[in-house]
């Protein structure tokens, strides 16, 4: 039977990075103590020896439920139906409950292993995959919207790479060497037939799974926050460590072995990235592209152009107002035809146009009633179009 591996392969990676060790990269003596216990989380894992006589289960992790069962003076529920079983699996694996055919197929299967036909073709279908990579994207930070994320037109590239991942059964080590690097190997060069070294190619769809680190490039306001590398450190051992290391941005961790320097360590790792976009449509696509964003400008402009012609006048006058509080010498340059004007002065016009701005929001709101009321109908009918998808 087909087992699931992944869920329990999180925690990991923390003596290869070098926070869990307490001598090298700390940024000040170590005065710690061999003596010293390591904390739980850092030991090694080891298979503890199941406890005798406490669960009539073939599963060893029953027996572990039982001992504490009979510690604590508690009776274990009886046996799940057939139905119910069924139920549980399906909801499990794939999130959603079995079908009446299903029911009664699996009702109708005596054999022995009835059971692990339906766990097998439930690990085989494309949705077990989804139903999974929604636990490992929740990790991973992964979000459909996020105005502030520059990666989000098209981030989804990387959640289907992470559902593809899960339902190709990749190895851990290649889910996690894919995200970090766009290789699912550390191999860069091979040995032609002919004997000579050739760079190795990453395969293409990898490049989605890159979005791990694009995610955490994000702006606010008009301005990007350069925390891409910060963001990176945070989600990496979060995600792949089991440890949260953000506060090692200003101080050395007071309980956990992990050091200021340590951090900055590992940021240095992640500080050449950068973002960079990549067309992945062919030039027909491309093409295509293009004329449905023009069919969509001509379909706007039908519906703009009245209310643009609607609020003009008020812009015109809001605009006259503010001009007409300026000096005389200041208000001739403003009113002065562009071509007249000096090439130093022609961005004058531009200048106070902005300074209309606050202007024009504070007065926004006496006409924008009207403006709705006239406007209701163009939006009603324009309310069924859509943008064309981004290539």
């Amino acid at each position: 039977m087909a087992t699931l591996r992944w869920p329990v392969c999180v925690c990991m990676l923390v003596s290869a990075l070098g926070l869990a060790g307490t001598g090298a990269g700390s940024s000040k003596p170590d005065d710690t103590d061999d003596k010293t216990p390591k904390p739980w989380y850092l030991k090694p894992v080891i298979r503890p020896p199941l406890p005798v006589g406490a669960a009539k289960s073939a599963n060893p992790i029953d027996a572990f439920i039982a001992a504490q069962h009979q510690t604590k003076g508690l009776k274990a529920a009886e046996a799940a139906d057939r139905r119910t079983l069924l139920r549980r699996v399906h909801l499990d694996l794939v999130g959603i409950p079995p079908s009446p055919a299903e029911q009664e197929a699996f009702l109708q299967d005596q054999s022995s292993d009835a059971y692990e036909k339906v766990v097998d073709r439930l690990l085989a279908s494309e949705q077990h995959g989804v139903r999974y990579a929604r636990h490992w994207l929740d990790v991973l930070r992964y979000a459909d919207v996020d105005e502030g994320m520059i990666a989000a037109p098209g981030i989804h590239l990387w959640r289907q790479w992470v559902i593809n991942a899960l339902n190709s059964d990749m190895p851990y080590n290649q889910f996690v060497c894919a995200q970090l690097t766009g290789c699912r190997t550390t191999a860069r060069t091979e040995v032609s037939v002919l004997g000579f070294q050739e760079r190795v190619a990453p395969r293409p769809d990898d490049l989605f799974a890159l979005g791990f680190l694009a995610r955490g490039a994000v702006v606010h306001g008009d301005k990007e926050i350069q925390e891409l590398p910060i963001a990176a450190v945070e989600t990496v051992s979060t995600a792949f460590m089991g440890l949260t290391v953000g506060c090692a941005k200003c101080h050395d961790h007071e309980y956990d072995p992990i050091k200021q320097r340590d951090f900055y360590a590992m940021k240095a790792l992640f500080d050449p990235l950068v973002l960079r976009k990549v067309t992945l449509a062919n030039p027909a696509e491309v093409t295509a592209h293009g004329h449905a964003l023009d069919a969509l400008d001509k379909k706007l402009a039908a519906v703009q152009t009245p209310i643009l012609e609607l609020i003009a006048p008020y812009k015109k006058k809001l605009f006259d107002e503010r001009v007409a509080q300026l000096p005389a010498d200041v208000r001739a340059v403003i009113l002065k035809p562009e071509k007249q004007r000096p090439p130093l002065r022609r961005r004058s016009p531009t200048i106070t146009s902005r300074s209309c701005a606050s202007t024009w929001a504070r007065s926004w709101g006496s006409c924008r009633k009207r403006i709705v009321k006239s406007t209701k109908r163009w939006s009603m009918a324009s309310s069924n179009w859509r943008k064309p998808k981004q290539i």
